[in-house]
């Protein structure tokens, strides 16, 4: 089985040979970022309020659409983990936080966040 993702909306494999991510539809590493399949933007850099644990980064890119949103949450100190806007599927943007809050979903008629039980 090959593992799959998606990159700005692009999708990525994973080739256990090359021991790399490779863009699905050209087979080229997954070096060079590409804008979103969506909306044509690149990612933005959001600064980070926390670095991340397994590799120290203090800036990540950013669904250019949800950069603005990410870096408020990081500013207030949230610790964002993962997120994605979606790239033109309704309802399918996704926001992982680190902290008491499990989960926030937003879609565009609604806001759902999932609180981590104790």
């Amino acid at each position: 089985m090959t593992a799959k993702s998606k990159n700005t909306g692009h999708i990525i494999i994973y080739d256990e040979a090359k021991g790399a991510w490779l863009y699905e539809d050209t087979g080229e590493i997954e070096t060079k970022v590409r804008p979103c399949k969506h909306c044509g933007k690149l990612p933005k850099a959001v600064k980070l309020c926390k670095p991340r644990e397994h590799s120290g980064r203090t800036v990540v890119p950013v669904d250019a659409c949800i950069a603005n949103l990410i870096q408020a949450l990081n500013d207030c100190g949230f610790e964002t983990e993962t997120c994605c806007c979606g790239h033109g599927h309704i309802g399918h943007l996704q926001i992982k936080l680190n902290s008491k809050i499990k989960n926030v979903m937003v879609t565009k008629t609604s806001l759902s966040i999932e609180f981590k039980s104790k």
